[in-house]
């Protein structure tokens, strides 16, 4: 069962996963993948050990529709675990995560993987950034005997800025328009 802890936070209980050595418990989150008017509902890996979310070639090319070969030029090369070199291209997509009856809207830039054959197991893998800078992520496992429960907890970072002497709270996405308007303002000056 999912249960909204708060306006800005999100639990989701792990999902257990049989493997030969024994259950494994995953963070999935429900999430609707939009790219223009095509959605693609799916459960998303949370995957603190990548540095990027990664979306799988299939789930681009024939669930959201994206242009993959359009993309060509804006990828870059990245390495799993393996330190296998994979060619990939970049876009940015809309996701939607589901809560019981709430939902969360982000944009999250994605990588396409390039080859058909080392796609990951997930639809998505959501990587570090920027979505560990949206949310701040608690892991909740082992506060019971029994190892096949755990949970995961999404809290909405909000990010506290000071001006002339007033505390001003923003978002990560308010927080990026700023710093582009600054950085705007400092080129014309």
């Amino acid at each position: 069962m999912v249960r909204v802890i708060s306006s800005t936070s999100y639990a989701f209980p792990f999902k257990p996963f049989q493997l030969p050595s024994g259950i494994i418990l995953r963070p999935l989150i429900p999430m609707i993948l939009k790219y223009k008017n095509n959605a693609f509902t799916t459960g998303v890996l949370v995957d603190s050990g990548a540095d990027y979310s990664i979306l799988r070639y299939d789930v681009a090319k024939f669930g959201l529709k994206i242009p993959v070969k359009s993309l060509h030029d804006e990828g870059l090369t990245v390495s799993g675990i393996s330190g296998e070199k994979l060619n990939t291209v970049r876009t940015v997509i809309d996701c939607t995560i589901i809560c019981g009856y709430r939902t969360h809207d982000i944009s999250l830039p994605v990588y396409i993987i390039l080859d058909p054959e080392k796609q990951p197991y997930y639809s998505l893998l959501l990587g570090r950034d920027p979505f560990f800078y949206e949310f701040r992520i608690d892991f909740r496992m082992g506060y019971t005997k029994d190892k096949t429960l755990g949970k995961f907890v999404l809290y909405s970072e909000k990010h506290k800025r000071y001006f002339c002497g007033i505390r001003f709270t923003f978002n990560k996405k308010e927080m990026r328009y700023i710093r582009d308007v600054a950085n705007l303002i400092k080129k014309l000056f």
